[in-house]
């Protein structure tokens, strides 16, 4: 995959390194793939997890069998899920968040 068009995003850092907390990604996309999107905007470093397809077994959102696994991996329970936010740029995998106590935003 060709990233030449992605460009480091200053903006987009600053505001990632403002927000509290851990901040993660759920990807349908494979760990790889995910972490040279990241790298080539400058923000790799601003995420402590990557949870991509293979940690899903393979069963991509909005499967909510797949956002359980997530919820395992983030060790995210019911005391501290109602704290997360799931930010998605797909209206249908909000869904299973949602339905899991997780604030969502499209």
């Amino acid at each position: 995959v060709d990233f030449s068009e992605l460009n480091e995003d200053v903006t987009l850092k600053t505001l990632l390194g403002k927000i509290k907390g851990k901040k993660s990604i759920y990807t349908n996309a494979t760990f790889k793939h995910a972490k040279n999107i990241l790298k080539s905007m400058g923000i790799f470093q601003e995420f402590e997890i990557i949870f991509d397809i293979k940690d899903a077994n393979y069963l991509a959102k909005p499967d909510p069998k797949s956002y359980q696994l997530m919820k395992e991996k983030l060790s995210l329970n019911d005391k501290n899920i109602s704290k997360s936010i799931f930010f998605e740029d797909t209206a249908k995998n909000l869904k299973s968040a949602s339905e899991l106590g997780m604030s969502t935003v499209l």
